[in-house]
């Protein structure tokens, strides 16, 4: 759901830059008025359009992407309280979303121990929290020792999407320079290695004539086995459902 520009402190100081240069992007960063950490004013410093206000989900919002950001404390304390499982839930539905942790676990522990605090999670719990963040709720983690690190990278994420960059691999990209694009992309496309695809376009010379053969005939490439012909006849097979 849109969030209303006029519900946000808009924040782009025009002493900062020249009035003809170009905005860094086409719409505000928006920051929730309830985080305490410099992240507002760090967006601010680099030169991206900030604004706060209310979220009603995460801690920074650009677009689709949304961010959770947690303090290794904040993160503990949450897991702890069982906040933690209700706010990535909700986070879930989210088109982008992102959890970053600030801090460092190891230094997080250490001081814990000095300060002889009694914590009922140690870092392995830590380290597997973040590790279902990814598996059971679909959410990206990130981690970073301080929030300059995260606006950096935010603000580049936020670039990219504006570049529409979103879901075009930059290394196939590169790995098509001087070489037949199509092993990459039929790789890729039929989930096999590019050894593979190689030797299929080689040996058939074109995809027309791959996409017609039998899995028998697809077998007789070299390195290409029973389960490889019949995945490549599934794919070619298969009608197509939205």
């Amino acid at each position: 759901m849109p969030i209303p520009i006029s519900d946000f402190k808009a924040t782009v100081d025009s002493k900062a830059k020249p009035p003809t240069e170009k905005p860094k992007l086409s719409e505000y960063i928006l920051v929730d008025t309830r985080e305490k950490s410099q992240l507002y004013e760090t967006f601010k410093a680099l030169g991206y359009p900030t604004a706060e206000g209310p979220l009603p989900v995460g801690d920074i919002k650009y677009k689709d992407i949304i961010v959770e950001r947690k303090t290794i404390g904040d993160f503990v304390g949450s897991m702890i309280s069982g906040r933690l499982d209700s706010q990535f839930l909700e986070l879930a539905y989210v088109p982008l979303p992102f959890v970053a942790i600030i801090g460092n676990i190891e230094e997080w522990e250490a001081t814990m121990e000095e300060k002889k605090i009694l914590v009922s999670f140690n870092k392995e719990a830590i380290y597997g929290m973040m590790a279902s963040t990814v598996v059971r709720y679909g959410i990206g983690v990130w981690m970073f020792p301080t929030d300059y690190e995260l606006a950096k990278v935010f603000g580049k994420v936020c670039e990219k999407v504006d570049a529409g960059k979103i879901g075009v691999p930059h290394r196939l990209r590169v790995a098509f320079e001087g070489r037949d694009k199509r092993i990459d992309l039929i790789a890729v496309m039929l989930g096999i290695t590019r050894t593979q695809a190689k030797n299929l376009l080689h040996r058939f010379q074109n995809p027309l004539q791959l996409f017609t053969m039998s899995a028998g005939d697809l077998q007789r490439t070299p390195g290409v086995g029973e389960i490889t012909a019949k995945k490549i006849r599934a794919f070619c097979d298969t009608p197509f459902k939205e």
